[in-house]
């Protein structure tokens, strides 16, 4: 009887080792195949491909940028990018051509840069155009609010100053404010 048992259990350890196995190989296989479709996506041609290959068209030329949080393409002007720091600059936004060109600089009016994370670019259905700034940042968790600003973009025109000392101020935010659930 002990023998049969033996046996019996000498044949589940090999079934459960060639299981395993089986597994393990399947999964390589997997990986592999994987790993060569993607590497199919990146060398596609561009009509067929998700997203073209990297390209590095410029470098920010604004001084006063140098904490750069936040990038949105406007909806309304062509090559036009929005930029602003993440904190402590104030509230400043900065536009920027693909170049990274300075187009000027503009004080975002009933609004603070207390940790500015990030922001967006909105066309409506009207053709109107508008940024949001989220005030959403908190790593040291002392904010009891945070708040998301609206701004109806502004237009460029070649005259714009490059410096925050110098900048017109947009038209007064709207502000919706918000708090976090308890964690």
């Amino acid at each position: 009887m002990d023998l049969q048992n033996t046996t019996m259990k000498n044949i589940s350890e090999k079934q459960i080792f060639v299981i395993i196995l089986a597994l393990f190989y399947i999964f390589a296989v997997s990986c592999r195949t994987a790993h060569r479709e993607n590497a199919e996506l990146h060398t596609a041609d561009s009509d067929n491909a998700l997203f073209d290959p990297p390209e590095i068209t410029g470098f920010l030329q604004s001084r006063e940028l140098n904490e750069s949080s936040g990038l949105a393409a406007s909806k309304c002007q062509p090559n036009v990018f929005w930029a602003h720091n993440d904190s402590g600059g104030g509230p400043f936004l900065f536009a920027i051509d693909q170049f990274g060109r300075n187009l000027g600089v503009w004080r975002v009016a009933n609004a603070a840069n207390e940790d500015w994370e990030d922001i967006a670019a909105y066309k409506d259905t009207d053709g109107n155009c508008f940024l949001f700034i989220g005030e959403i940042g908190d790593n040291r968790q002392i904010h009891k609010t945070s708040a998301i600003y609206r701004i109806p973009e502004p237009t460029i025109t070649r005259a714009e100053p490059a410096s925050p000392a110098d900048a017109p101020s947009t038209k007064s935010a709207e502000v919706i404010r918000f708090r976090y659930p308890a964690a």
